[in-house]
């Protein structure tokens, strides 16, 4: 796999001690479930349910124990994606598997402006994509990480 020139990110720079917290699988499973609650929050019109979503995925990553075990999908998309960033990826290149964040980015706007105009099912069909294409990107960083680490062959996607 080429590696990128800079390992700048900040991301790359975050101490062990954050990256061992947030590869607890609970910290990984209730992100994903954190934007069906900022969706419903904001359809609603509930600002304070809206405040505390978004203050739970603040301190999300340092809110769960370091776990004894990371043999778990959720434990090994953080630590894929930090392995990513070490090997100075970005969370936006014109490289694959990057190239699905340019993706998410329009659906979650879609969304947004779905549940901001109480538009239900624009709402639950973009937040649907939105998850469906963050799965998509870090399960494309867990496979290139298992890889790596099991010493196969990199992959030609980036």
């Amino acid at each position: 796999m080429s590696q990128p020139e800079s390992t700048d990110s900040v991301p790359s720079h975050l101490p062990d001690w954050f990256w061992a917290r947030h590869s607890n699988p609970w910290s990984g499973g209730t992100r994903f479930a954190a934007l069906p609650v900022l969706l419903y929050a904001l359809y609603h019109r509930r600002s304070r349910l809206l405040a505390a979503g978004i203050g739970f995925l603040l301190i999300n990553p340092v809110l769960f124990p370091e776990p004894a075990r990371t043999d778990n999908w959720f434990s090994e998309v953080v630590l894929a994606e930090r392995w990513w960033y070490e090997q100075g990826h970005t969370s936006f290149e014109p490289t694959f598997p990057t190239l699905i964040n340019y993706l998410s980015v329009p659906t979650f706007l879609l969304t947004l402006y779905g549940a901001i105009r109480r538009r239900p099912r624009l709402t639950a069909i973009g937040g649907l994509l939105t998850i469906g294409l963050k799965v998509w990107f870090v399960d494309e960083l867990v496979g290139r990480f298992r890889a790596e680490r099991d010493g196969e062959p990199a992959t030609n996607n980036g």
